[in-house]
């Protein structure tokens, strides 16, 4: 199966997610990857002779990116407190996963 997710140079990234076009490659790609195998993880597989992941699948990787790139965004004072740095974990969100398994429609593996 021949299966093309988003990379640092699509087009369509910066309608999905406007903030990544004035981010580096390197650091791009560092949060598309893992967004791409976590998406790969939770979406139904795709038939064997798919060409592309869908339109749903390739926008759900670009928010999951989003939403991984802002883990290391923290609340006030630098997210520091008497504990040292602190960092909220986000789970993957209802949106990406509606993404990948829209609701109402069954799930055949």
């Amino acid at each position: 199966m021949t299966t093309t997710w988003l990379t640092f140079d699509d087009p369509r990234l910066p309608v999905w997610w406007p903030a990544a076009a004035d981010m580096l490659t390197g650091d791009l790609q560092a949060v598309l990857e893992p967004a791409r195998v976590q998406c790969e993880a939770f979406a139904p597989a795709l038939p064997a002779d798919t060409v592309g992941a869908p339109v749903n699948y390739l926008m759900a990787q670009a928010y999951q990116a989003r939403a991984l790139s802002r883990l290391g965004i923290t609340g006030d004072n630098n997210g520091q407190s008497d504990l040292g740095p602190q960092v909220t974990l986000w789970p993957m969100d209802w949106a990406v996963k509606a993404l990948l398994r829209p609701p109402g429609k069954p799930v055949v593996q």
